[in-house]
């Protein structure tokens, strides 16, 4: 690609984020754009024609932040998959637009989509997955509640209290997740 054409598409990224922290979705425009990225409106239009494009390509810039290496071991992996939403969770700018991406999805289906689509292929899911295709899980394991499960300590931490989110805190939800399972498991 074009090395002009890159630098504009990372400071086009670069304001959308900047204006989501400040505003949230609603503040993402055409105009605001133009005037934060100093990219002029005729450009944004030509690389993104509908704002739903932009979108699509925020998204998928914050998923390849998420992306982690399974090494079939359940505890290791789904630790490194819960320590994967933590590190974004930690970073004001990622919780941001995580929250912006959540707010626009209760009434852009669009976002809602790519959102479900995302939450399908999450590092935690895979790592679920793999665990219950290598026999290290039962086989009836509800793939979507223990996604829940793992990740709802986490965002109730980072979005609803002030404690700390550090790597302790993602040890002790893993810990307790499988703990759970195997008392599960013995019932």
């Amino acid at each position: 690609m074009d090395p002009r054409i890159e630098r504009t598409r990372r400071q086009v990224l670069e304001a959308v984020k900047s204006l989501m922290m400040e505003g949230g979705p609603a503040a993402v425009t055409y105009s605001a754009l133009a005037d934060r990225s100093g990219v002029g409106r005729a450009t944004l239009y030509r690389h993104w024609p509908e704002l739903d494009d932009l979108w699509q390509e925020v998204i998928t810039e914050m998923a390849s932040r998420f992306e982690v290496r399974l090494v079939g071991d359940v505890a290791a992996d789904l630790l490194a998959a819960v320590e994967s939403l933590r590190a974004a969770l930690n970073s004001q700018e990622r919780r941001a637009a995580m929250l912006a991406m959540m707010e626009r999805a209760q009434w852009d289906q669009s976002a809602r989509s790519f959102i479900d689509r995302m939450e399908k292929v999450s590092p935690v899911r895979q790592a679920l997955g793999l665990a219950v295709e290598n026999s290290q899980l039962p086989g009836g394991v509800d793939i979507e509640l223990a996604t829940s499960l793992l990740l709802g300590p986490l965002l109730h931490r980072a979005l609803m209290t002030t404690a700390d989110l550090d790597t302790s805190f993602s040890n002790a939800v893993v810990t307790a997740f499988l703990g759970t399972l195997q008392q599960v498991g013995r019932a």
